[in-house]
């Protein structure tokens, strides 16, 4: 049986995000970067960035005013 993880982050977060220049990642993220991603035949991890970090999301909602 194959495990699947779905880690979800909060509003705003990302993989990605720094402060200052230096990386900072959620608790999530950290969950995720933990896991074991070398066997996908047995697990498989997906990671989801958090509400509002869609690209182009804050140029849509200046548009509705």
């Amino acid at each position: 049986m194959k495990k699947l993880i779905v880690c979800c982050d909060g509003s705003w977060n990302t993989l990605e995000q720094e402060h200052d220049g230096v990386p900072v990642p959620t608790n999530v993220g950290k969950l995720y970067f933990a896991l074991d991603h070398t066997k996908p035949e047995e697990q498989i991890a997906y990671y989801h960035p958090g509400v509002g970090t869609s690209p182009g999301l804050n140029d849509k909602a200046r548009r509705l005013g």
